[in-house]
């Protein structure tokens, strides 16, 4: 299958890290998976600790994660935990990418990188950016 289709973008779902949604990354064939790239939005700090104990066993691929609250910024709390998250020291976790908004981008940087440990950052870009 990769070869196939190594010139076609992944498939990114948006993960709400819900049960069922934590069930289907890892029942995912691992043919599929290299072509997956989940992008995880975690929505509250119960989450983020379920992140930090679960991702590893869930998914062993990369991945994004989005810390941001549904209007798109990145309170400090929510930073704090997206830096826990993010200085996790082993496992598939060192895989996963942070999603910065662009505006918040800026701001937050000097503090992220500090622990992107060679990973790359996304922007998530919405419509009402653009317009």
């Amino acid at each position: 299958m990769e070869d196939k289709y190594r010139k076609y973008p992944h498939y990114v779902p948006i993960v709400k890290w819900q049960k069922w949604e934590r069930r289907a990354l890892l029942e995912t064939d691992a043919t599929v998976a290299k072509r997956v790239l989940p992008c995880i939005e975690v929505r509250d700090s119960s989450q983020h600790t379920q992140m930090l104990s679960e991702y590893d066993s869930t998914w062993k691929g990369p991945g994004l994660v989005d810390y941001a609250d549904p209007d798109g910024f990145l309170p400090t709390p929510r930073l704090a935990e997206l830096i826990a998250f993010l200085s996790q020291g082993s496992g598939s976790s060192l895989q996963a990418s942070p999603v910065l908004s662009p505006y918040a981008a800026p701001a937050t940087l000097t503090s992220v990188k500090k622990v992107l440990a060679g990973r790359q950052m996304t922007l998530r870009v919405r419509i009402d950016d653009v317009e």
